[in-house]
């Protein structure tokens, strides 16, 4: 059943099969949908409880805690992955706000303190290639904590400029930020931003600086 010549085509048929029998059921994804941000809805509070709590104790317990787990900056850069996924889905365009005033008052703070949890991850990975350099994994990781620290500033600033209509910020933050995804995926196949000349140059800048000192 490992086999490459059995485990593709089945897969690839069980795909097949599982998509003509949802495009007969469009109940069925109504329904899942539906589910889907419902859980979203409340896992949101959650995670931005999460991002608070971790804060709030940080002053007091050390960031060392957190980069001796050895992946200290993929745990915040999921975390903003989860709040900007969940923000988009729990605030979706034509939705009504699903919270109680007190608690959609409580998330807009929370949400300025994004920016905070983007810097420690920018630190997080600027110790990683102050150390062993840029690598096209770590170059991808710099991709996703720009992309990321951009919608959480962009979602802070929404908060500042609008107040409680902060909301209707969205969807011109997501636009941009849209474009600027497409503008980084563009360059990263262009001499400009290509991941593995970048990665070389400053894999060789290393070894030299390491021979120079060695000398």
């Amino acid at each position: 059943f490992s086999e490459d010549w059995f485990l593709f085509p089945v897969l690839g048929l069980a795909f097949g099969t599982g998509v003509l029998l949802f495009r007969r059921m469009p109940g069925l994804l109504g329904g899942v949908d539906e589910r889907l941000r419902v859980a979203m809805t409340l896992l949101l509070p959650l995670v931005l409880a999460v991002a608070v709590a971790f804060l709030a104790v940080l002053p007091f317990t050390g960031i060392d805690a957190l980069w001796d787990t050895g992946r200290g900056t993929a745990l915040l850069l999921l975390l903003l992955a989860f709040v900007t996924f969940f923000l988009n889905a729990v605030y979706a365009p034509g939705t009504a706000d699903p919270y109680p005033a007190w608690l959609g008052r409580l998330l807009a703070p929370a949400l300025l303190l994004l920016p905070v949890v983007t810097l420690l991850a920018a630190w997080g990975l600027w110790i990683r290639v102050e150390q062993y350099g840029l690598t096209v994994s770590r170059f991808w990781a710099l991709v996703v904590w720009g992309l990321l620290g951009a919608f959480s500033f962009a979602y802070a600033g929404a908060v500042l400029r609008l107040r409680a209509r902060w909301r209707e910020g969205l969807g011109s933050v997501n636009v941009a930020m849209s474009l600027l995804l497409v503008a980084v995926l563009v360059l990263a196949h262009t001499p400009l931003l290509d991941p593995k000349r970048l990665s070389a140059s400053s894999q060789l800048a290393r070894l030299a600086r390491q021979l120079t000192r060695g000398g």
